[in-house]
């Protein structure tokens, strides 16, 4: 299989990847408001105590140039307002700091994906396993992650553990700065 071959399968994954739209924002363009929850509440999912859930996820796109040997790639967080729903009681600004840190564990791990790539040894024969590997390795730990967020602060109910998050994940970006641009090239030997 080259290396165009390669790229094309992997941009074509439907799980990874999600179209970007006037339904999403990257989480670089603002920050959340229930204005963006368009989605008619799901009263059916989980249980009762869920009150809102916010679609966030982060996807990439990778296209050749020149002769092979470099990879543009893009990397975005993103929220999906036709996804995302609220019930009117969860309106609260303390569950929309809750939901923009869901967000924001979002953006950490896409911009560890971003870490990832760009630090990696790439080499055309391997890019495809090597690149699905760093993608299913970041995706898991991002869904744990977010769970543990939730079971350590008991969905908002221990205000302590919530502000442990709040610092821990703001740390945690701006110990990733260097990481933030969503395009970047990668070169492979």
């Amino acid at each position: 299989m080259n290396i165009k071959q390669v790229v094309l399968l992997i941009a074509s994954i439907p799980l990874f990847c999600h179209a970007q739209t006037e339904n999403t924002f990257n989480w670089n363009e603002a920050k959340l408001t229930w204005n963006d929850y368009y989605a008619k509440p799901d009263t059916t999912q989980s249980s009762s105590i869920a009150v809102a859930v916010s679609y966030t996820d982060f996807n990439y796109k990778v296209d050749m140039e020149g002769n092979g040997k470099l990879l543009d790639v893009q990397v975005d967080c993103f929220f999906c307002r036709s996804k995302s729903w609220a019930l009117e009681r969860g309106k609260s600004d303390e569950i929309l700091q809750r939901e923009q840190l869901h967000f924001d564990l979002t953006e950490k791990y896409a911009r560890l994906f971003r870490k990832e790539l760009q630090d990696h040894k790439w080499e055309e024969k391997t890019f495809q396993k090597d690149f699905q590997a760093i993608y299913k390795k970041l995706r898991l730990d991002h869904t744990t992650e977010q769970k543990t967020y939730d079971r350590e602060t008991k969905r908002g109910k221990d205000a302590a553990k919530e502000t442990e998050w709040k610092n821990k994940v703001a740390k945690d970006l701006r110990n990733l700065d260097k990481y933030d641009s969503p395009t970047f090239t990668v070169k492979l030997k």
